[in-house]
């Protein structure tokens, strides 16, 4: 049994490249109301979430996850079913993690 709590989304480096673990969209199961963020990186890593669908509120729409830490975030009451995009910026490395899908979390509510 892992010491880590779960996690949805993986931020990991394979090479010289950050990848978004599993590479696709990630839904936020209406039934748990939380999405798991864990960094596998060896930086800090700034998580953004520009419509403020995770977080709730504008002073509060980035979150710094340290190496092998995992922050689970909730969707708050006012957030809608929807597509919401997001971004994940590696502080070393002064890069955006990438995916082979658009970074997007899906809210199904």
């Amino acid at each position: 049994m892992s010491d880590y709590p779960a996690a949805d989304v993986f931020l990991i480096r394979r090479g010289n490249v950050y990848k978004a673990d599993p590479p696709r969209q990630k839904v936020h199961p209406a039934s748990r109301n939380q999405l798991c963020v864990r960094n596998l990186t060896e930086s800090d890593v700034v998580v953004w979430f520009p419509s403020h669908f995770l977080v709730g509120s504008p002073e509060a729409d980035t979150y710094t996850l340290r190496p092998s830490e995992t922050k689970c975030f909730s969707a708050g009451a006012e957030t809608t079913a929807g597509v919401y995009p997001y971004a994940a910026y590696v502080v070393t490395a002064r890069e955006f993690v990438e995916g082979n899908t658009p970074p997007d979390i899906i809210i199904d509510k």
